[in-house]
């Protein structure tokens, strides 16, 4: 097989991480990136790293009670607002600026247990974060309030016990169609 047209990854920086990362997103519109992931002694690290004439440079490391799983920025209500939202282990779901990550201006717990996935919306209209949890379920959140305005669960595990079904996971979540104020489609 001739190698020479095939796509090629280029490597521009090599660096050595002190967590075990389990996502990554570029900040919008700059050469920073978050990284988001567990450290040994299974507390959360959510970093965010600017890119420099080849030299990585860490910006904020912020430690967190459990370990982080996933994040986005499509939770972000413009290009100029770089809001992070994050989904833990804990099954706690928080939003903040990356450019003042000592305080969130949003933190509720979202599910019972570990948020597998993370998408947000942005568009006409409000924001709206979708989660996916192993509990199986899927909610949609709008930051201005403290409850889901979504919830699909799946069958209460009693009933799903008797009928011979076990509750899955739920672990990739991804909005779209957002073309007006109240039109949204969930892929989970």
């Amino acid at each position: 097989m001739d190698t020479t047209s095939a796509p090629q990854i280029i490597e521009h920086i090599n660096e050595p991480l002190n967590f075990t990362p389990f996502d990554v997103r570029w900040v919008p519109r700059s050469a920073r990136f978050a990284l988001m992931g567990q450290f040994p002694k299974a507390t959360g690290a959510v970093r965010i790293c600017e890119m420099d004439q080849g030299k990585l440079t860490k910006l904020v490391e912020k430690e967190w009670p459990v370990g982080v799983k996933c994040g986005t920025f499509a939770a972000s209500p413009s290009y100029e607002s770089r809001h992070l939202a994050i989904g833990d282990y804990g099954g706690r779901l928080t939003l903040f600026d990356v450019d003042r990550m000592d305080k969130p201006f949003f933190s509720v717990k979202a599910h019972d247990s570990i948020i597998n996935a993370i998408d947000g919306c942005k568009g006409p209209g409000p924001v709206e974060v979708v989660t996916g949890s192993r509990d199986g379920s899927v909610k949609i959140w709008d930051p201005r309030t403290q409850d889901p305005v979504v919830c699909l669960e799946p069958v209460p595990e009693a009933r799903a016990a008797s009928a011979g079904v076990s509750v899955a996971d739920c672990w990739a979540v991804a909005f779209g169609n957002a073309y007006n104020e109240i039109e949204r489609v969930v892929a989970a």
